[in-house]
């Protein structure tokens, strides 16, 4: 890369604003996963009424006990993409804070 940018000072900044960058993108990425683990979670939910309902059903039918698994791992599926969208959001929110924070320290030494 010599030769296309000024000075040594101007090749460190560069690469400084590129990790920055870097680092935008990841929490940016990370706030994105959140909401679609989420939404994951909450579309995923109202399939365990209607499989509760038809287990209820299929045990009248067969006079037999049958297995409540299908609901409880709907429920446990769901469970865990809410607590991954939480883990998410606080680990995005906790980055982009630690990157905010020397921002800030400059401008109340400037300001």
């Amino acid at each position: 890369m010599q030769g296309t940018l000024p000075s040594a000072e101007a090749a460190h900044a560069y690469y400084a604003e590129q990790k920055i960058k870097s680092k935008r993108l990841e929490i940016v990425n990370m706030k994105s996963g959140a909401r679609i683990s989420f939404w994951a979670a909450f579309l995923v939910l109202p399939l365990a009424i209607p499989m509760y309902f038809w287990i209820n059903s299929l045990q009248d039918v067969l006079g037999q006990e049958t297995s409540y698994r299908p609901v409880s791992g709907v429920l446990i599926v769901s469970a865990g993409l809410i607590l991954l969208s939480v883990f998410l959001k606080r680990t995005g929110n906790h980055l982009e804070r630690k990157l905010n924070e020397p921002l800030k320290q400059e401008e109340t030494a400037h300001g």
